[in-house]
């Protein structure tokens, strides 16, 4: 296996940068690193020491802005969490505001973003699944959270399980496809998965 390079350090000793600046950039590098690594090398393989190594910094500063692995991975689910968020607060209007155009244009984005970064797609779709129990809980909590996201968008109030079961039956399509293909083909699903998306939400 290819050994990676540590992620771009911070200029050493005194280099006047904002105290707040250095705490961004090292958790974005630690958060980055904790993806990758875990990817890699899987949950229970990769150890914080993998982490730091990949991130560069020292196994100090890790403690100080996180308590354990699964405390950073935690973190990354907060960091899609985010982005997830910040998709739909934009998107509102997307199609004149009618909630199927809506709804495909979110499926057509996510697609689109796991495609883009195999390395969260492999850490949140695959990994994510034989994790710890907290990382489980997580990965159930943000479930919610984008369920709620689309419970908002649809035009008739909708029962929570049949978007959590919409959101897994996404999941394993995902899945599924990953067995066999790369991860930057998955976009080719967009047809199934908004061919599902109006049979359970706008059916004709």
């Amino acid at each position: 296996m290819t050994r990676q390079a540590p992620l771009e350090k911070l200029p050493r000793h005194r280099h006047n940068l904002p105290r707040a600046l250095v705490l961004k950039t090292q958790k974005r590098r630690i958060l980055r690193a904790t993806a990758e690594v875990v990817a890699r090398a899987g949950y229970r393989a990769a150890t914080v020491a993998d982490i730091v190594r990949r991130a560069g910094v020292s196994t100090k500063t890790f403690y100080e802005l996180y308590a354990d692995k699964d405390a950073a991975l935690c973190a990354v689910y907060d960091a899609v969490d985010g982005i997830i968020a910040r998709y739909y607060e934009s998107h509102q209007s997307v199609g004149g505001g009618d909630p199927r155009a809506r709804l495909h244009a979110a499926v057509a984005f996510t697609l689109a973003r796991l495609a883009a970064d195999a390395t969260f797609t492999r850490l949140l779709i695959v990994e994510a699944v034989g994790s710890g129990r907290r990382i489980q809980a997580r990965r159930n909590q943000a479930f919610r959270r984008v369920a709620a996201l689309i419970a908002a968008t649809l035009p008739a109030p909708t029962d929570e399980t049949l978007i959590l079961a919409y959101l897994g039956g996404l999941t394993e399509l995902v899945l599924q496809h990953l067995a066999e293909a790369p991860v930057a083909t998955l976009p080719v699903l967009l047809g199934p998965a908004l061919r599902f998306t109006d049979v359970l939400f706008f059916p004709r």
